[in-house]
């Protein structure tokens, strides 16, 4: 595994995580709360994970490139209560288990990837 183990170890508080592995990169961003829709609020969510998926080719090639997967990822409970002051690992296992059924959020794999490649950004 390429990802170093005291990255996955640091605490995360609301920093941006980068994951890239096989020819894709996932963007990790904690929601600003703002983009919740009334039915959502309704149904007892205040929060959400928003993760974007790239091809890392587009990346490098393209000023402006298109998201081929990712989502808004509800929370019944606040980002801060759930993974503040918890290891980034935690955030990242629910991200991966939340998306287990069916790569729902297309993020072309279903289990934390062995050849990722993680950085932190605050």
């Amino acid at each position: 595994m390429l990802v170093l183990d005291n990255l996955l170890d640091m605490t995360y508080n609301g920093q941006d995580i980068k994951l890239e592995y096989d020819k894709y990169v996932l963007f990790i961003k904690e929601g600003s709360g703002d983009n919740l829709l009334y039915e959502d609020i309704e149904d007892g969510y205040v929060d959400y994970i928003y993760t974007e998926v790239y091809l890392k080719d587009d990346l490098v090639k393209e000023e402006y490139p298109s998201e081929i997967g990712g989502g808004f990822m509800l929370l019944k409970d606040t980002i801060e209560n759930l993974f503040y002051d918890k290891p980034i690992r935690e955030l990242i296992d629910y991200v991966f288990t939340e998306n287990a059924e069916e790569d729902y959020y297309e993020l072309h794999t279903t289990s934390f990837p062995s050849n990722a490649i993680l950085t932190i950004e605050s």
